[in-house]
């Protein structure tokens, strides 16, 4: 079993088996520094993992309690899909790729954690029968085709539930056990949810893609979703714009 406990006012510690530990250690160590990866610090004397304490919560937290406006969800969607790449660059499988592994640092930015469950160049018939949570999980087994099919997908779910405020085929961020397995079964039997493609233009088709599992590695969602982003922001802005010139009075 797993423990995590506040070591000071700027890092917290990781007790559990030497495997998972070590493991982590190996994982963080070939990640090197990354603005949205939880920055590690050693293992220590006593066996625990030293990491960075970013003491605002979990993204479900913040999801949940403060209601992010649209702008902020995305950035926080970009930031994961960046540290993502990182981690499928080395060659690493994160295995775990849901709202509790993200967490929000004070300056508001996300960073990635907990790498227990991932694999290291996995062998390419690992089923990955273990995986994140309900309803991230992919519920196909991956023989013969790219290991990260599960954090690609993981991912997809993420992006949709971060964009809409609730998750694929439910109305909120808080599905109970019964409505994960409903959404389980939805995939399972390639029904996906959709966002709209005029409310959501450039997210739908990432979305969709993630949920097909047309994308090998998550630097391939990079570009399209930065790409996405800017598009977005433009488009806001020059609404904006329009409102602001619609709503001037007329001066006489």
């Amino acid at each position: 079993m797993e423990v995590f406990a506040c070591l000071d006012d700027e890092h917290w510690t990781k007790t559990g088996p030497f495997s998972t530990i070590d493991l982590e250690r190996r994982i963080y160590e070939a990640l090197g520094q990354h603005p949205h990866i939880v920055p590690y610090r050693e293992v220590n004397k006593f066996g625990e993992l030293i990491l960075q304490r970013l003491s605002k919560g979990t993204m479900h937290t913040h999801l949940l309690e403060n209601d992010p406006p649209f702008r902020t969800r995305m950035r926080w969607a970009a930031q994961v899909a960046h540290a993502l790449a990182r981690v499928h660059q080395c060659d690493i499988v994160w295995n775990d790729c849901h709202f509790e592994n993200v967490l929000i640092a004070d300056h508001g930015d996300a960073a990635i954690c907990d790498f227990g469950g991932a694999y290291i160049k996995p062998n390419p018939m690992t089923s990955f029968v273990i995986g994140p949570p309900l309803p991230f999980l992919c519920p196909w087994p991956s023989y013969g085709q790219t290991a990260m099919r599960n954090d690609i997908f993981a991912f997809g779910v993420m992006l949709f539930a971060l964009l809409s405020k609730r998750f694929p085929h439910h109305h909120d961020l808080s599905p109970d056990l019964d409505a994960c397995i409903s959404i389980n079964e939805h995939h399972k039997h390639r029904s996906f949810d959709t966002l709209s493609a005029i409310k959501y233009p450039l997210f739908s088709d990432i979305i969709h893609k993630c949920f097909k599992l047309e994308y090998s590695v998550a630097g391939e969602i990079v570009p399209e979703l930065e790409k996405a982003c800017n598009d977005w922001v433009e488009s806001f802005e020059k609404t904006w714009r329009t409102l602001i010139k619609v709503s001037r009075p007329i001066m006489h």
